[in-house]
């Protein structure tokens, strides 16, 4: 939360300096901005409820919507708020299966990790390579 706020912060007080940092950082691709972009001047602040389901980085919203010079008051606790929903979620669904499945996770903890390691590697190398 406190280094979104300050990315927010930042794109809303320097926004041309921002939008030139944002085509430079890494896995931010044109499409995204353009979504983003399209997402805040459609939405304004409440795009930040779509922002976790969309794909899209946060960072690619942060710096869109602060550039774009909507109020912080407004945005930053959106954005924590859906943020955070989305953290419960799926904390809660991990909870909910690893109790259902309390065995199995036991037994097969070390196979499991190796699943989702290649499953994360795989998926972050397909963000990276564009």
């Amino acid at each position: 939360a406190l280094g979104g706020a300050c990315l927010y912060l930042f794109a809303f007080s320097d926004p041309r300096h921002a939008l030139v940092l944002l085509a430079r950082l890494p896995t931010v691709r044109l499409h995204a901005v353009a979504a983003a972009r399209a997402g805040v001047a459609a939405r304004g602040v409440a795009g930040f409820l779509y922002q976790p389901w969309s794909g899209i980085p946060f960072k690619v919203w942060a710096i869109v919507a602060g550039a774009s010079g909507l109020n912080p008051i407004a945005a930053i606790p959106t954005f924590v708020v859906a943020r955070a929903f989305r953290m419960a979620i799926f904390a809660t669904l991990a909870r909910v299966l690893a109790n259902r499945f309390l065995d199995f996770v036991r037994d097969y903890f070390l196979f499991l990790l190796v699943i989702y390691l290649t499953l994360f590697f795989f998926g972050w190398w397909s963000s990276v390579r564009g």
